[in-house]
């Protein structure tokens, strides 16, 4: 079974975007967390829930430039933890004690030379999940510096083997990137979202699908119905038939599409 694009089913007003990376989490209690890493500060932030809609600051830590902090249990230990992206020394993962607090940060990848940062300019620049089905958690992150998306699988003990990379999107433009069982095989797969100038204007929709043991095959173009920018994608099942899916969330509004139960993925001629 795969998958095919249908036309959007659904728009809404679009939301302005604070700069600001947040990821809500449950570090101590029932109630609900967030971590906040602000562009432009030096610092990480966490704010525990009081359970009522509002948060207290409890602890800062000393991060360069820090944005876009992930939360995901790296070490197996039962207690979530923290990956965040900086300028200066790549990703770092912060260890969770369980009560809100976190060990000092550790470096799991080195900015490579050409990148300012790890991200591709547009939507969520890191994905959480289990690409090789271990049942230890793995990372994904996207380099806008080397059209890339890289893969960490992690060891379960909160470090993680050395990247492999995977060319997707351009090195010249912003894209965006998820992960999620897209043709429905039982094995993660990505998305990716980018354009190109040839000699106008033109974007391109993407999957690398996934071989189930960490690996990922070449990305393959899929055609869409219409033109579209997007600054962000979110998979789901959003119509309940079983099939994944996805939200892009482009300059304005909100597309929706529905994958169709036909043979999808089909390579653009």
């Amino acid at each position: 079974m795969g998958m095919a694009p249908s036309e959007p089913v659904g728009s809404m007003d679009h939301f302005s975007r604070v700069r600001a990376w947040l990821s809500a989490i449950s570090m101590a209690t029932e109630k609900l967390d967030f971590a906040a890493a602000v562009t432009g500060n030096s610092a990480l932030y966490i704010y525990l829930g009081n359970g009522d809609g509002t948060f207290r600051r409890t602890a800062a830590y000393d991060l360069p430039n820090a944005f876009s902090p992930v939360v995901a249990d790296f070490n197996g230990d039962g207690k979530l933890d923290l990956v965040v992206d900086t300028t200066t020394d790549g990703l770092q993962i912060l260890i969770g004690n369980g009560d809100g607090t976190f060990q000092s940060p550790r470096t799991i990848v080195q900015r490579r030379p050409k990148e300012t940062g790890l991200g591709c300019g547009y939507g969520v620049p890191f994905v959480v999940n289990d690409f090789n089905g271990d049942g230890k958690m793995d990372l994904a992150y996207c380099s806008l510096a080397y059209a890339q998306i890289g893969v960490v699988l992690g060891n379960g003990d909160g470090t993680f083997k050395k990247p492999v990379y995977y060319h997707a999107g351009t090195n010249y433009s912003t894209w965006a990137f998820t992960a999620g069982d897209f043709n429905s095989d039982d094995k993660t797969d990505f998305v990716v979202w980018y354009y190109t100038f040839d000699p106008h204007y033109k974007p391109f929709f993407a999957i690398l699908k996934g071989d189930g043991d960490g690996t990922f095959q070449h990305e393959t173009t899929v055609k869409f119905p219409d033109t579209f920018e997007e600054l962000g994608i979110v998979p789901g099942d959003f119509n309940s038939d079983g099939l994944l899916d996805f939200v892009m969330l482009p300059t304005a509004g909100v597309r929706v599409y529905i994958q169709k139960s036909v043979a999808l993925m089909q390579r653009s001629q």
